[in-house]
C-alpha cells in the first residue's frame, strides 16, 4: 500500500469545523474536531480505484457506511456530475478493519488510536441496514 500523506489546508477554512486529511491512492482519512479541540468524528473511505466506499463515524451518531457514486456512471449525460454519498449498508468489518492497519503506523499516535478504537467496536451489519456503535441499531 502507498503511504498515507497529509493534506495540509487552513483549518476551518469558509466556516467548516476544524479537519485533518490523510490520503494515499487507495485510502483517505478525514478526522473531525468539535470546537472544543477534541476529535469528534472520522470518514474512511477505502476501494477509490474500484468501487469507493466510506465509513464514517460521529460521536453523536455511530456509524455509516455509504458509497461514493462518482458521477461518471451516467451514460445519458455528456458531462460529469459531482460524486455524491448514496446508501450502502453492506460492508465487511474485518476488512475494514485490515485496511486501516495497513496504514496505522503512518499517522498520528492520537488519531490512530482513536480510530482503531472505534472500528474494534464495528458490528457487521444487521439485515444490510447501516450499522451504529452501539448494538448495530439503526
Amino acid at each position: 500500500m502507498t503511504a498515507m500523506m497529509e493534506l495540509r489546508e487552513s483549518a476551518g477554512a469558509g466556516g467548516m469545523r476544524r479537519r485533518r486529511w490523510f490520503s494515499s491512492p487507495e485510502i483517505d482519512l478525514i478526522v473531525w474536531y468539535g470546537e472544543d479541540g477534541a476529535q469528534d468524528g472520522f470518514e474512511l473511505y477505502y476501494d477509490k480505484n474500484v468501487s469507493e466506499h466510506v465509513l464514517i463515524w460521529r460521536e453523536s451518531q455511530g456509524f455509516r457506511h455509504l458509497a461514493v457514486d462518482d458521477g461518471e456512471q451516467k451514460p445519458a449525460l455528456e458531462y460529469k456530475e459531482s460524486p455524491i454519498l448514496v446508501p450502502d449498508g453492506q460492508y465487511n468489518a474485518g476488512r475494514i478493519r485490515r485496511l486501516f492497519a495497513s496504514v496505522r503506523d503512518e499517522l498520528p499516535k492520537a488519531i490512530a488510536d482513536l480510530v482503531e478504537l472505534r472500528l474494534s467496536r464495528l458490528a457487521a451489519p444487521a439485515s444490510g441496514r447501516e450499522s451504529r456503535e452501539n448494538g448495530g441499531d439503526n
